[in-house]
């Protein structure tokens, strides 16, 4: 008995339950059909009994207990990270945008610069608002509480259109990306979200590929009832316990802190939950870090329609890769004070650089930090404005190169980051950074501070 019990213990409560009824039936047997002596064997065949049964319950609550213990850890964990990046993902967008609005204001505003400061408007602001857009549709996603809008239409179209409205990302991130078909796949979904699903495969493929690298989407054993594609990418792979996490909401791989690409962690959540709502399957594989990341999607469809003999149907390879620099402006000989803008966001380090050049400043840009520290020796600034999270070398790496390799005690350095708790703060102190301003700045608060800690001021 005790050795079926211990089993059945380890197992589940139920099982502790029926062994406790177990138990109890025989000594109810033992006290109708014995004497009185009978009665004091069965009183103690119960108390053995019962001491056996509530120390299982009680290691099986423990176990419990440890288990949830862990997991709201871990939820608590990427509760505190997810508000971390919405943190940082918001702050950007809004730096520009705060940059551009203030901009705009200066009563002697050329229509060039008027036009730049609308432009970046306009497309900082579609920012935020597809980052909305996605939170808000993985939580109806997640709830069952979408209504797919079904109709007939060609997923090859529509993963062309994806590749269009992901280039931009693909030129600046050196990605080459290769799709060939030939003919029309017609499946019943929804176009907008399957759209969505190869637009976040496309821009998470992107963003753990270090340039310059390979998208491969390829369409496998296309039948009359289901097609078979894959994503695949020359990125830096997932480990094996990452595979079967990757498609939970705010899970991220690891990231530099330049997080150059942004994201959410919600972009593979959105993907398996609109393939499981049009009736298909999709897979996340990889052979380890550095070995790339492939995904594998299985949807149903509604016919084929192959290529006809009288018609030409061109195939496409997108080679997309294109100069991500900012015109860097030559270094005049005036007096006027330099500084250096190191800033990978293009709007944001446009927007600065014409207020800088307002207030007196002859300015220059660098859009990383490989490139921050090469223009640091050219243009000699006596203050230098750095953002943390850069590519190739972040901010604190270009700080103590500066301070350390190059020997420059003097330059004023301002560390401008989306990254704004005491801790991030604390860092920049440690790398050699004179001060620190959380991400979005206003334009004016800036000039006040400049003129009121530095020398080197114009205006």
């Amino acid at each position: 008995y005790a050795s079926i019990t211990s089993v059945a213990l380890r197992h589940n409560l139920r099982a502790t339950m029926l062994t406790a009824c177990f138990f109890s039936v025989i000594y109810s047997s033992v006290v109708v059909f014995t004497s009185v002596d009978g009665f004091i064997y069965g009183d103690l065949f119960l108390r053995v009994a019962f001491v056996f049964i509530t120390g299982g319950i009680g290691n099986l609550l423990s176990s419990l207990m440890r288990t949830r213990s862990h997991e709201l850890a871990l939820a608590d964990r990427r509760k505190d990270e997810f508000l971390a990046m919405l943190s940082h993902e918001l702050r950007n967008p809004l730096a520009a945008i705060r940059s551009a609005a203030d901009l705009l204001q200066e009563p002697d505003l050329g229509e060039g610069d008027k036009k730049r400061a609308h432009g970046v408007v306009s497309k900082q602001l579609q920012h935020l608002v597809h980052m909305v857009d996605d939170l808000l549709d993985v939580s109806r996603l997640t709830k069952g509480k979408i209504v797919l809008k079904k109709e007939r239409f060609d997923l090859v179209e529509a993963i062309y259109s994806a590749i269009e409205l992901t280039k931009e990302t693909l030129r600046s991130r050196h990605i080459r990306l290769h799709f060939e078909y030939v003919g029309k796949i017609w499946i019943d979904a929804d176009p907008v979200r399957m759209q969505q699903v190869f637009i976040n495969l496309i821009q998470n493929s992107a963003k753990y590929t270090n340039p310059p690298g390979e998208i491969l989407i390829d369409i496998q054993d296309a039948s009359n009832s289901e097609i078979h594609i894959v994503v695949k990418d020359s990125g830096i792979g997932m480990p094996k316990e990452m595979l079967d996490q990757v498609f939970d909401m705010f899970v991220q791989g690891e990231t530099s802190i330049d997080r150059s690409l942004g994201g959410l962690g919600i972009g593979l959540t959105l993907v398996k939950e609109v393939i499981n709502q049009h009736s298909g399957i999709i897979s996340a594989f990889s052979d380890g870090p550095g070995k790339g990341s492939e995904f594998r999607m299985t949807l149903p469809i509604a016919e084929i329609e192959p290529l006809m003999p009288a018609v030409k149907m061109s195939t496409k390879t997108l080679e997309l890769i294109a100069d991500n620099t900012l015109r860097e402006k030559p270094v005049s000989a005036s007096q006027s004070p330099r500084v250096l803008i190191v800033e990978d966001s293009h709007d944001s380090a446009e927007m600065l650089m014409i207020f800088m050049k307002k207030w007196g400043f002859n300015a220059a840009v660098a859009i990383d930090g490989e490139q921050g520290v090469a223009m640091f020796k050219r243009h000699q600034p006596q203050l230098v404005l750095l953002d943390i999270g850069l590519p190739k070398m972040d901010g604190y790496q270009v700080a103590r190169h500066i301070r350390e390799v190059l020997g420059d005690k003097s330059v004023y350095l301002i560390a401008l980051s989306g990254y704004g708790q005491e801790q991030d703060k604390r860092a920049a102190m440690e790398a050699g950074f004179d001060h620190h301003i959380t991400k979005p700045i206003k334009p004016q608060d800036l000039r006040d501070f400049l003129n009121s800690k530095l020398s080197v001021t114009a205006g």
